[in-house]
């Protein structure tokens, strides 16, 4: 049922905003939710066990979801490859949200480009 709900605020969303394109919700999600797992997997060559943030996006079945486990990942990234390449991973995966994610919780571009 919140699923349902989810697809169906996303997309009063986009009728609301001033895209005139329809926004394949599902489809945007795979795509996040590979690359933060394509993410999680490139530093995790030297890990035994798999992090609770890896479980976490892969158990995952809505955009929101993933949107509040960008802060665990960025988390992670920091810790195994530093804060700047964190950011720059993370500032690709964020926008990847634009246009499903409500217009008021996306960072201002300008912000993301310093």
């Amino acid at each position: 049922m919140l699923t349902k709900f989810s697809r169906f605020a996303s997309s009063f969303v986009a009728l609301l905003s001033d895209t005139d394109k329809s926004i394949d919700v599902d489809g945007r999600f795979a795509e996040i939710k590979e690359a933060m797992l394509a993410c999680l997997l490139a530093q995790l060559s030297n890990e035994a066990t798999l992090p609770k943030v890896f479980l976490d996006v892969s158990r995952a079945v809505e955009v929101q979801t993933l949107w509040y486990l960008r802060s665990d990942l960025f988390g992670f990234l920091s810790a195994s490859c530093g804060e700047h390449v964190a950011q720059k991973k993370l500032g690709d995966i964020t926008e990847m949200f634009r246009g499903i994610i409500p217009h008021n919780q996306m960072p201002n571009r300008r912000r993301t480009e310093r």
